[in-house]
């Protein structure tokens, strides 16, 4: 379909059906002075009134792609301009939707939701680009794609915000100077899910790291509180996700499988992870992670997900699984076993639980660090191999150090 055809299906009734565009298959770029993507008669004053609610954010979309979301107060086009410098030269387009909800009992969002996927994008490229389809186009901002397998670049993990907005805040100023192109959050984002309220300060919170960069959720027990179609809205899966809240995505390197633990069943995430992970991306990768709520090694407020670790453990071992990261206790922990690192990270802001409380006699010796202290880990990649060092928030020593050599898979190695 040519987009000037496509521009002619729109009537106010299309466009506000939902994923207007992916329904006609409307979702392209083209440079912006070639621009066809202006509504016909009777919706260009939506894009005068529009307000932005929040947004917008970024996550993977496979090589050389990446979705731009937002959301709006009411419906306008989804537009995006981009390129190499505050010119930009191109423009995007994507889908505007006001989605129902999943269950009976689970909220909507009362805001319209926008996605565009910009493509085509170089390796290891700055990009700065803009939301235009608004009374008052965003500000400009700057993605970067990911580099080469051996390529340099940072990321982070975190996880359990919830409530604590002032503790959520200063561990995000933390992070931001540490300029991460990745983000993976071990999940809680909100204290319930169904409250689009709460939603509505976690992106505001988050906002211009979100608007840098690409960022992984993972589906926690607070998001499960009536909270699906929220968290399905806001978050679009990568391409070949078994679901919005279990998918896997690769960035300059890494293997990322995230893992729902709530609205799935353990044998059926350890069928798609034993599947994910013997994909050709999967097994080129230099450093393979699985991600999900619950921890599989633990001793602090929540006992470790002993059900999870019998049914993924297997999977975990066989596939060379080198890091496996979880929040839901928050705190910082790590354990070694059977050469993978187990990694806790919820310090992200809500109330801190106690380290040790509840240690399990034969896996003390597993235990390689706990802090009760609010944190991030800021991981560090170059050619050599991964450092990671989980940083305290307020700003203090370090709370631990560890390396993973690709090149010696399953070796304990400290920081130098």
């Amino acid at each position: 379909m040519r987009r000037e055809d496509c521009v002619r299906t729109w009537d106010l009734a299309s466009f506000i059906a939902v994923s207007l565009a992916a329904a006609s298959g409307c979702g392209s770029s083209s440079p912006v002075e070639q621009d066809a993507g202006v509504p016909p008669e009777g919706l260009a004053e939506y894009d005068s009134t529009a307000t932005l609610l929040r947004g917008p954010w970024l996550t993977p979309a496979g090589p050389g792609a990446i979705v731009v979301s937002w959301s709006t107060d009411q419906p306008a086009r989804s537009r995006v301009e981009y390129g190499p410098d505050p010119a930009y030269g191109t423009a995007a387009h994507g889908t505007v939707a006001q989605p129902a909800p999943e269950g009976p009992a689970e909220p909507a969002t009362a805001g319209w939701q926008h996605r565009v996927t910009l493509t085509g994008l170089a390796e290891d490229t700055a990009y700065r680009y803009r939301v235009v389809s608004l009374a008052v186009p965003t500000a400009d901002a700057t993605l970067r794609t990911p580099g080469a397998a051996d390529g340099s670049f940072g990321f982070t993990l975190m996880g359990d915000v919830r409530t604590g907005d002032d503790e959520h805040q200063h561990v995000v100023d933390a992070i931001l100077l540490d300029a991460p192109q990745l983000v993976l959050h071990t999940g809680d984002l909100t204290a319930v899910g169904m409250d689009e309220s709460l939603w509505t300060t976690f992106f505001a919170i988050e906002a211009p790291l979100l608007a840098s960069a690409a960022f992984l959720p993972v589906y926690g027990n607070h998001e499960d509180l009536l909270g699906r179609t929220l968290f399905d809205t806001y978050f679009p899966p990568p391409p070949g996700a078994r679901s919005p809240r279990t998918y896997s995505a690769d960035w300059g390197g890494v293997h990322v499988s995230v893992i729902d633990s709530y609205q799935s069943t353990l044998a059926d995430e350890a069928l798609w992870l034993d599947q994910d992970l013997a994909t050709s991306a999967a097994q080129a990768a230099r450093l393979r992670v699985v991600a999900l709520h619950a921890p599989l090694y633990t001793f602090s407020s929540h006992a470790p997900d002993l059900a999870a670790r019998a049914t993924l453990g297997p999977v975990i071992k066989a596939r060379d699984v080198a890091l496996v990261v979880a929040g839901h206790n928050h705190l910082y922990e790590r354990f070694f076993v059977d050469g993978v690192h187990h990694v806790v990270t919820g310090g992200g802001g809500a109330p801190l639980y106690g380290a040790d409380l509840s240690v399990i006699v034969d896996e003390a010796g597993l235990e390689r660090a706990a802090a009760s202290q609010h944190h991030y880990v800021n991981v560090q990649v170059d050619a050599a191999g991964f450092r990671f060092e989980a940083r305290p928030v307020p700003a203090d020593a370090p709370l631990d150090c560890f390396v993973i050599d690709p090149q010696r898979p399953g070796a304990e190695l400290p920081c130098t």
